[in-house]
């Protein structure tokens, strides 16, 4: 597991980067600042998307079926953000954030950090 120990510590920063991110989307959002909205949705999925081929191969080593099962609710949310920024329906878009999103980002930073921590203490 040593050789997965950076994955892993990086993975973590990643998703609490990811949170502290849609919760910034989540206040531009409410101030009508759309555009940059989009732009940060766009660095959120990218880190989403190394997230989600970093720690793949690592997820059967930890039994980490439950972190697998809640990548896809977010990479399922995160189709339906995109698809409702597409459309210009941001009220959608901030329902989708708040209620789906960011929600489904916490439980996978905590799931993360329970699953590693103990491949992770010095």
């Amino acid at each position: 597991m040593e050789k997965y120990r950076d994955v892993m510590e990086q993975s973590v920063e990643l998703v609490q980067t990811m949170v502290e991110g849609t919760s910034h989307l989540q206040l531009l959002l409410n101030e009508g600042r759309f555009e940059q909205g989009i732009i940060l949705f766009e660095d959120i999925m990218k880190a989403y998307a190394a997230i989600e081929r970093s720690i793949t191969s690592l997820l059967k080593e930890v039994e980490g079926k439950v972190i697998d099962a809640q990548l896809g609710k977010i990479r399922e949310s995160m189709e339906l953000v995109l698809t409702h920024f597409e459309k210009k329906e941001f009220g959608r878009v901030k329902e989708v954030v708040q209620f789906n999103l960011l929600p489904q980002l916490k439980k996978v930073e905590v799931e993360c950090s329970t699953a590693f921590s103990k491949y992770l203490v010095s």
